[in-house]
């Protein structure tokens, strides 16, 4: 991968649509209990496993951020 815009790529769905990928593809080789420990988010992970769709699965947690943006702006100096 080469990223040529790195204020556009939304990491974290990247990582979940790869892990995703890779269960489907890899059911056998992946070893995606070793993404816990990267996610540290148990429902994440769960959703993962159970095959829900990537995009789904960062739609949920769009509240939450929306939230800490919220709050980090007002801590943000520059």
């Amino acid at each position: 991968l080469i990223v040529t815009e790195r204020n556009q790529l939304d990491s974290p769905e990247l990582g979940i649509e790869l892990a995703s990928a890779l269960l489907k593809l890899y059911p056998k080789d992946y070893k995606i209990e070793r993404m816990i420990e990267i996610l540290a988010n148990l429902e994440v992970f769960n959703a993962i496993v159970a095959g829900e769709d990537p995009r789904r699965i960062a739609q949920d947690w769009q509240p939450q951020l929306d939230e800490f943006l919220k709050v980090r702006a007002r801590y943000l100096l520059y």
